[in-house]
């Protein structure tokens, strides 16, 4: 069971409109189509992008979830499950105004973030970290990646950084989440996948060392719920690494 919804990514805030659509608003970076009716805070010049998505009404292993409600400012309020993250840390490279991009999304959403929420900037080609980096990767024991395997030395660089992710205590759970990206090869003379391909070459290698030797790798079936309004494409891949 689920009912529908919408997210509006520019103003990040949860609410229900005419319809009984629900609402997510986080401000992105100028794309070639604007919509005026929400307004961007962080640049005049970013824009709003909209989304749909369903709440669900029942966990996977079916227990019931409660109707969602709205508070008195049309927010909407939503059941949570009993375990709930400690602190969450969002990370992304320095540049082109993208953390600030990022507090000013989770300061439209700050009613909805129970947990401890940080945004801290981490260059895959950096050989050190910072010490504000290295203090929380310290405590984090889940990592989320999401579209990260689309250029070799950017591949290289990022495998380079999970290594060090995965060896700094406490144990840790990485899930990598990517789009096989085919092209067609004037020298194979047939189409593939080359970013990814390197990847897993990365990856096999990575895992040649001691320490990495002893990490669990898995690829999920991505088969779970879907909540989210996209296209599910065959070549969307999910890696579990544990360490």
């Amino acid at each position: 069971m689920s009912k529908p919804g919408r997210i509006i990514c520019s103003r990040v805030s949860f609410g229900m409109s005419v319809g009984n659509d629900y609402l997510i608003t986080s401000e992105i970076q100028e794309l070639s189509k604007r919509d005026d009716t929400y307004k961007p805070i962080v640049a005049p010049e970013n824009v709003v992008s909209v989304f749909t998505f369903k709440y669900p009404l029942q966990y996977p292993p079916g227990g019931i979830i409660k109707e969602p409600t709205l508070d008195e400012d049309g927010d909407l309020i939503v059941q949570r499950l009993p375990e709930t993250a400690q602190g969450i840390i969002a990370i992304d490279v320095n540049n082109g105004g993208i953390l600030d991009l990022i507090r000013g999304n989770a300061k439209r959403n700050h009613k909805f973030i129970k947990a401890k929420f940080s945004v801290v900037g981490l260059d895959f080609f950096a050989k050190e970290w910072s010490k504000v980096l290295s203090a929380k990767l310290s405590k984090a024991t889940v990592v989320l990646a999401a579209d990260v395997i689309y250029d070799n030395d950017l591949t290289e660089a990022f495998v380079e950084t999970l290594v060090k992710i995965l060896n700094t205590p406490p144990a840790k759970t990485v899930y990598i989440a990517l789009e096989k990206r085919y092209v067609f090869t004037v020298a194979d003379l047939d189409t593939g996948a080359p970013c990814y391909e390197h990847f897993l070459r990365c990856l096999d290698q990575a895992r040649s060392h001691s320490l990495a030797s002893l990490w669990s790798v898995e690829q999920l079936a991505i088969d779970f719920p879907q909540y989210f309004n996209y296209d599910r494409v065959k070549e969307l891949v999910l890696w579990k690494i544990h360490s």
